[in-house]
């Protein structure tokens, strides 16, 4: 009976994205950029239907040459590397530019750090790799931050939003590095001080620990503003009694509550014959989420903002949200179906 149940939960998510409920709540949404990138202009990013540049340095690439090529920016700290000259089918110029455009972060809690263009005169496709590399020193990553924490991204621009790219580490050189097979404007951010992170079940749940603290005087109804206040069914522990962070009491109840219905909303739609994200999906929690926030769902972030409520609430909103990255699966290119 308790399957039937999640089942209609599910359901009921589904209906409200069919119907576009998820359309203008404030609940969910995509967030706006942050850190020194935006410091100039924090109001929310609408859709960017065009992308300004700054050329900053070019090479010319000839792929009859049996010799690698590489276009450093010593003063940005980047180097772009071709291996092998003959993956471009005609000699063309490969170019960094400085992105002028103003592109939201993935998601509240990173900071922008860099955001370039790397582009060819016409190819963006590649048999072989280009690789990446960006000093993270330039980046202006302190020696003891928290590596882990970096995130790099390629922009969609059909689908308005970042797709995570694999990204190695050298911590003793302090550089990261990718390697892509197309060229497109790319990213580099950093989860903000004041964010937990912890990997439960299929999920990656990313929280904003300020919003789970209670003011220190509670009586003051202002100093509550964009608090979380949320009663538990305990139903982390009752659903998942074999996961140590099911009844890990330093993980807020909200989110352990939270991570439970993903995972259980999860199996239930891959048990009914849907296609799901492979994880880990990650998903953040935040209530800095506005109605005019630019949206998108589809991209392996989920954001959920605070259901003040009960357990009963959670349950629809997170299997209404899972929905959309369900969605992606299928239709990927048709973002007003994810917003």
């Amino acid at each position: 009976m308790r399957h039937y149940r999640w089942v209609l939960y599910c359901l009921l998510g589904i209906v409200c994205v069919l119907a576009g409920c998820g359309g203008e709540d404030s609940n969910s949404s995509s967030t706006e950029g942050s850190g020194s990138y935006a410091e100039a202009d924090t109001s929310p990013v609408g859709l960017i239907e065009a992308i300004d540049t700054v050329e900053l340095d070019s090479v010319e690439i000839d792929p009859a040459s049996a010799e690698p090529v590489a276009l450093s920016l010593p003063d940005e700290g980047l180097t772009v590397t071709v291996a092998d000259p003959a993956i471009f089918d005609a000699a063309e110029s490969l170019t960094v530019s400085e992105v002028a455009t103003r592109l939201p972060a993935p998601a509240e809690c990173y900071d922008t750090l860099a955001v370039f263009d790397i582009s060819a005169d016409t190819q963006t496709q590649f048999a072989g790799e280009l690789t990446v590399t960006v000093a993270l020193d330039r980046l202006g990553l302190a020696p003891d931050a928290d590596l882990n924490d970096l995130y790099v991204g390629w922009w969609n621009e059909a689908m308005q939003g970042w797709v995570a790219v694999p990204v190695k580490i050298d911590a003793a050189a302090r550089t990261a590095t990718f390697a892509t097979r197309h060229l497109t404007v790319f990213g580099w951010f950093m989860e903000k001080s004041g964010y937990e992170r912890k990997q439960m079940g299929q999920f990656e749940m990313i929280w904003d620990a300020a919003i789970f603290t209670a003011p220190a005087d509670k009586s003051d109804a202002n100093a509550w503003t964009g608090k979380i206040i949320y009663t538990t069914a305990g139903d982390a522990a009752k659903l998942y009694p074999g996961e140590a962070w099911a009844t890990d009491t330093n993980i807020p109840p909200f989110v352990r509550d939270a991570a439970a219905y993903l995972n259980y909303s999860r199996k239930a739609y891959k048990d009914t014959g849907f296609k799901v994200p492979a994880g880990p999906t990650s998903v953040v929690i935040e209530t800095t989420l506005t109605e005019g926030d630019a949206r998108n769902k589809a991209l392996e972030i989920i954001h959920i903002g605070g259901y003040n409520s009960g357990a009963g609430q959670l349950k629809t909103a997170v299997a209404h949200e899972l929905f959309h990255a369900v969605q992606n699966e299928y239709l990927w290119d048709l973002g007003g179906m994810m917003f």
